[in-house]
């Protein structure tokens, strides 16, 4: 049975009695920073709780019980890290705080001071309500920032009189709000003008956002006098008008709709862009960790974009 030990400041393994000795082996290859020790047999590791985990997981040896403790105290620690404290409640500027529960207050909070997000709280929660407030409390908060520019929220089709009523109950029916709803494209735009010049709420649904692959042709002049014809792909909003407009805030709805990063949803979602990005939904993980990263590519375009994602993988941010 192979067994595993803390001393020296680094770990220990040893092999002996491994039940498919090559398989064991291979696994222990993979770790970065191993060595093998010839005079006692044991192969060697830094002295990284990391490591240890991935040992016991993988190769499953025997490990003593200062091992156990010191993995255990990792994990402990590392999830303290991965945890973002949250007040009870919240002091407000926006005129409605005393109508909000304490914990939505807090939201409120965290939202007017973390403007770029995404918010996955549970069903029935309040997402459409803090983030109403949440845009208007930094809006009140920041008063260099240009208030006076439209909102867009992205929402499913069926989502769209939901907006409509809670934006009127809590912001006031004097509050713009321009429904992007018409049964022709023509009419969507004429909408959509009205509700930028109006700086309005324009409430759109997800399809209205969509972006096209174009494909072009590019001649390529060589140094030898020759040329050659190369294809070049490009992404074009099928309504630029959501991509040229200076929005104040953006409110992308059932966010998970944009996970897939080839969906034309996802490509239309990155082109819009405000200093208020809000990513709401109660299942932003659906089926695989890598989903999450298309959502934070439009919140944090900076540190999540596509060279990092083909070249180092998925990168991954807590809150």
């Amino acid at each position: 049975m192979p067994t595993l030990k803390r001393e020296d400041d680094q770990l220990t393994l040893s092999l002996s009695g491994a039940a498919d000795f090559q398989d064991a082996l291979a696994r222990v290859r993979s770790v970065p920073g191993r060595r093998f020790d010839g005079d006692s047999k044991l192969w060697c590791f830094p002295d990284d709780p990391a490591i240890a985990e991935r040992l016991m997981l993988t190769i499953k040896p025997t490990a003593d019980a200062a091992v156990l403790q010191w993995v255990q105290n990792s994990r402990v620690a590392r999830d303290a890290e991965l945890t973002t404290s949250l007040p009870d409640d919240a002091e407000l500027l926006i005129p409605w705080a005393d109508k909000l529960y304490d914990f939505q207050r807090a939201a409120v909070e965290f939202i007017a001071t973390h403007p770029r997000m995404i918010l996955a709280d549970a069903l029935g929660v309040g997402k459409t309500v803090e983030s109403l407030s949440g845009v208007l409390e930094h809006l009140l908060r920041n008063s260099a920032l240009d208030a006076q520019r439209p909102r867009l929220v992205i929402c499913p089709n069926s989502a769209k009189g939901v907006w409509q009523r809670e934006t009127a109950k809590w912001l006031g029916k004097d509050e713009p709000l321009q429904l992007i709803d018409a049964n022709t494209s023509a009419k969507r735009e004429a909408q959509l003008l009205a509700g930028i010049k109006s700086n309005a709420w324009c409430v759109t649904n997800w399809e209205q956002v969509r972006a096209a692959k174009v494909t072009s042709e590019q001649q390529v002049n060589h140094r030898d006098g020759s040329t050659s014809v190369r294809e070049s792909v490009s992404w074009e909003m099928k309504q630029p008008l959501y991509e040229a407009t200076k929005w104040a805030a953006v409110i992308a709805d059932e966010c998970h709709r944009a996970k897939n990063p080839k969906a034309q949803v996802s490509r239309g979602l990155w082109k819009i862009d405000a200093p208020i990005k809000l990513a709401l939904s109660g299942t932003p993980i659906q089926n695989h960790p890598a989903e999450l990263w298309s959502i934070l590519r439009w919140v944090f375009p900076e540190q999540y974009h596509e060279q990092g994602r083909k070249h180092n993988g998925v990168a991954w941010a807590f809150w």
